[in-house]
This record gives structure tokens, sequence and C-alpha cells, in this order.
């Protein structure tokens, strides 16, 4: 019950999340909100059950995440988290399936719905109860920020103040070999 919301742009990617933290249908106003996980050069939003979220938190804070590049390194990570769940806690109603994520690395954009709908994102996107509301926003040509200002308005589990995460996206050799091949090719 949140709003998660990313946009890339050429330089940048911005994401980012309301605060309200929603205990069934009780604002909590004791807990702090957790849906965003920066770890460097990682950054993980998540919407959906608390208590997903605060395990995702301490299964990440426990290792070294390499590997975020494609399909198959974001369903081996959803995979091994929720064997890491079942091993670590006795209850049998959580689950990653319950969760929607936003995944950053790099230059990627990645979102994971169901435990096992994954899809790289080329603009922008939205997740959790206000995603609908967020998305209209981006269309219209919103930034993060208003969207989810916007959003905050007028859906009843999300709340301000905002929080807001931007990754520089790092150019790569492979960017720097192509402009070099393409100044080879207008030489000649």
């Amino acid at each position: 019950m949140s709003v998660i919301v990313v946009k890339k742009y050429p330089d940048k990617i911005v994401i980012g999340s309301d605060s309200q933290v929603t205990n069934w249908w009780n604002k909590d106003i004791e807990e702090k909100p957790t849906k965003l996980v920066d770890l460097g050069d990682i950054v993980v939003g998540s919407a959906g059950s608390g208590r997903v979220v605060k395990l995702l938190h301490i299964y990440i804070s426990q290792r070294k995440i390499t590997k975020l590049n494609d399909e198959v390194d974001i369903l081996n990570f959803i995979r091994d988290f929720e064997k890491w769940i079942r091993e670590n806690t006795s209850s049998t109603d959580v689950t990653v399936s319950n969760n929607q994520f936003i995944f950053i690395k790099d230059d990627k954009v990645w979102l994971v719905s169901e435990g096992c709908y994954i899809q790289e994102i080329d603009k922008f996107t939205a997740i959790g109860t206000g995603y609908d509301k967020a998305l209209v926003a981006l269309e219209l040509g919103h930034d993060v920020e208003e969207t989810i200002k916007a959003v905050c308005k007028f859906d009843l589990f999300c709340s301000e103040p905002v929080n807001i995460i931007v990754k520089d996206i790092k150019k790569t050799n492979t960017n720097t070999q192509e402009a070099k091949n393409s100044n080879k090719a207008n030489k000649k």
C-alpha cells in the first residue's frame, strides 16, 4: 500500500516513494518507511507486504549483490530471496509474490511483479496502490516528486513526505568504444 515511482533520464535515474506505512486499514505512525534501499550500485524499491520489505532489508544487508543484469539474474535473486524467507521464518504466508519490486543497476531498471513477471523499463513505471495515478502523471510529463505528491492527494494508502534517490548513469566502455568507432567511420 504505497507508491514507488521511477523515471529514466539520459544522465540519471530517479526513484521515489511515499512515506506512509499501513497496518491493515490503519496508518502506522510509529513505523519508519523502508520502501527504498540504496546499496550504492543497486537500488531496490518495494511495495506490498511490510513483512517482505523488512525481510528484504535483512536479506540484502547480509550479502553482496553484484549480478542484476538481466531477467535471469533478477529471477535468481527473487528465487534465492524466497528460499531464504522459507528457511528463516516460521510464517508460511510470507511470500515474495505478495510484493512488487523495482530494481536499478547501472543504467537498467527492472520491474518485478507477482514474483516472476520481469520487465525492463525504458522510460518510467510505478508500483503500489497509487501506480495508476502515477502512470498518468508521468505520461503527462511530471517528474517523480511531483507525481508522488499528486498521488498522495488522492490515494488513501499514500502520504508525504516524499523520499527520492537519484542515481547518475555511468557511461560504459561500450558507449566509449561505439563513439570511437563512429568517429573512425566519419573520418573515412
